[in-house]
């Protein structure tokens, strides 16, 4: 996840958290946000408020290229045949990302 600390979506998040759904779920998950969001283990990242852009879609490209870099940093996608970015605000099941990559075959990392 890339997420507020505050707010409405630092709450989503902590109640996945608590409740171990969404990305929670999976073997290995990450976070990644503009301060702390005890008691979810979280890299800060700096800010990640975005305005508009000229076709009123977000302009948030600096945020995305600094929660893939902390990823890249990390590593931890190395140890994963596949790394999913998703939001807390998003419905994922994991049980279906399983389904679907199932019979999949990726290169050893």
């Amino acid at each position: 996840f890339v997420t507020l600390s505050e707010g409405a979506e630092g709450q989503l998040t902590r109640s996945l958290y608590a409740a171990s759904q969404s990305i929670f779920a999976c073997l290995a998950w990450s976070v990644y946000a503009d301060g702390a969001l005890d008691p979810v283990p979280a890299t800060v990242i700096g800010p990640i408020q975005s305005g508009a852009g000229r076709w009123r879609t977000w302009a948030n490209t600096r945020v995305f290229i600094r929660a893939w870099d902390a990823v890249f940093s990390q590593g931890h996608w190395a140890k994963h045949g596949w790394t999913v970015k998703t939001e807390p605000d998003a419905v994922f099941f994991h049980f279906r990302l399983h389904w679907h990559l199932d019979g999949l075959h990726t290169r050893p990392p």
